[in-house]
């Protein structure tokens, strides 16, 4: 679920990104004619910004294709209509901020395990040791309805050919068997999810860096519009600063995708269950 999730949030902020770079290429082509028919700039500069227009505008067209396509899948997991459902482009699955292994499934199924072979191990103990009883019945010998008698009765096993010692041995090794499992399960689960964190923090890092650099590229791609359309700049300027553009916001994409993809893998290695109002 969480990961449809991602995938289509991922794809909305495509389908955004695109219609962005879409409108760049627009007002690109539309500067270019001008200049064109000022007799300012070559009928093939025209040419060229058509053609930035007519990619931006099939890459916008396929990425609402794919925004589709992952919103039906989502729709599908949450079984609800599509229609009724929408996500915005930066919404973020939120990590576990003090994330513990102890909540685990394999976790909890090896501690429960452990239970169990601790208890068998203190039955098969007990049911070796000798057993005392008293008992209080009538006495056959009176003929006194009201006269009652004691007794006390100790039972044990004699020559059993060590049966109750080998049950007690093997129970005993059960649960040290168990126990050891746990252990390497604890070790091993406690390493997945510092991995998982070291994972998370890159993420992090690599997503505030990027923003940074996303603010400069959108103010490289306003300054050089503005430069070609007053004639100080060139049509290179705005192609080549559109397609740092995109070649960020892609970027930004992508690590915000696998920030959520690592957030997930957070819930799995640390078995936090996500708990929703529908």
């Amino acid at each position: 679920m969480l990961t449809a999730f991602a995938i289509a949030v991922s794809a909305s902020h495509q389908r955004e990104v695109a219609t962005e770079l879409l409108e760049v290429a627009e007002g690109l082509l539309n500067a270019t004619k001008r200049r064109f028919d000022e007799g300012k700039v070559a009928e093939l500069q025209v040419t060229r910004a058509t053609i930035e227009f007519e990619r931006a505008k099939q890459t916008r067209e396929l990425k609402d294709a794919d925004y589709q396509a992952a919103m039906t899948r989502l729709a599908s997991l949450l079984a609800v209509p599509q229609g009724e459902l929408s996500v915005v482009p930066d919404a973020a699955i939120e990590p576990v901020a003090s994330p513990s292994i102890m909540d685990r499934p394999d976790i909890l199924e090896i501690r429960a395990e452990v239970a169990k072979a601790s208890a068998e191990a203190g039955f098969a103990k007990a049911t070796s040791r000798p057993e005392f009883s008293l008992q209080v019945v009538r006495s056959p010998w009176s003929n006194d309805r009201g006269y009652f008698v004691g007794r006390a009765q100790f039972s044990w096993n004699l020559w059993d050919h060590g049966r109750a010692r080998n049950e007690v041995r093997a129970a005993n090794l059960r649960a040290e068997a168990a126990a050891k499992a746990l252990s390497d399960a604890t070790a091993r689960a406690e390493q997945e999810l510092a991995a998982v964190q070291i994972e998370l923090e890159s993420r992090q890092v690599r997503i505030k860096s990027y923003e940074a650099i996303l603010v400069s590229a959108k103010d490289l791609v306003v300054k050089s519009q503005k430069g070609f359309a007053e004639g100080f700049g060139t049509q290179v300027d705005v192609l080549e600063a559109t397609r740092a553009l995109r070649e960020v916001e892609q970027e930004l994409v992508e690590a915000r995708q696998q920030l959520a993809f690592a957030v997930i893998k957070q819930y799995e290695a640390s078995g936090y269950l996500v708990e929703v109002l529908k």
